[in-house]
């Protein structure tokens, strides 16, 4: 087994706690797609995923060691263009993915 696949098989469960038509759940699995595709170590077992309105920042994150889980809380409003996520931004959570 090659190093890449075995990057595959551990990537990280996705939950989803709130979503918008599954937006937030498809940008989550782009970046693991993404970091998969990087041979990249995951940190997290399992991401969870909430979104909502009146949110202070387009996406914030908490991390649960024990659970080896990080949760992330999105802008609602991000999926119809109101703010954005720089690729900085994109390139961290990946990372603490």
């Amino acid at each position: 087994m090659d190093a890449i696949q075995a990057r595959n098989e551990d990537r990280p469960i996705v939950q989803v706690d709130s979503d918008y038509e599954g937006y937030f759940a498809g940008l989550v699995n782009r970046w693991i797609e993404e970091k998969a595709k990087q041979g990249k170590r995951f940190n997290h077992k399992v991401v969870s995923i909430s979104a909502g309105p009146w949110r202070m920042a387009a996406v914030s994150f908490e991390t649960f060691k024990e659970e080896k889980r990080i949760h992330l809380d999105f802008y609602s409003a991000l999926r119809v263009g109101f703010g954005s996520l720089s690729r900085t931004e994109v390139e961290e959570i990946e990372e603490l993915l």
